[in-house]
């Protein structure tokens, strides 16, 4: 059942991230170049996360190496694929945000994979 939930909620969150990257907000008031970028890495980070979790046993097991590589991979390339959904809803195509994705993915999975152990509330 937690296995269940644990994937359910990377799903929800995929479909959340989906509408955002979609979704063309209106550039209004101050703008921070490449704020956008934080987004990505940070979004991309929480992704590969919940990937992982749903890849891994529920108890406090060290996740596998390929479950790591997987978690980004698939990270990784759902952040190419929407940037090429981005063109077909009239929005940018940028290799930096591609390039923020991945190392987003990568930095959180060495952060979850390294820190783990203090977060033991979470199942």
């Amino acid at each position: 059942m937690l296995k269940l939930l644990r994937w359910l909620s990377a799903l929800a969150y995929i479909g959340g991230l989906t509408l955002l990257l979609v979704a063309d907000f209106p550039q209004e008031g101050v703008r921070i170049p490449q704020l956008d970028k934080l987004g990505h890495f940070l979004a991309f980070a929480l992704l590969a996360v919940l990937l992982l979790r749903a890849m891994t046993p529920p108890r406090y097991v060290r996740p596998a190496l390929w479950a790591c590589l997987t978690a980004i991979a698939v990270a990784t390339t759902y952040g190419v694929l929407m940037e090429f959904v981005q063109i077909q809803a009239g929005r940018g195509f940028e290799i930096a945000d591609m390039l923020a994705d991945t190392l987003g993915a990568v930095v959180g999975i060495l952060l979850w994979t390294h820190y783990r152990k203090r977060f033991l509330f979470i199942r």
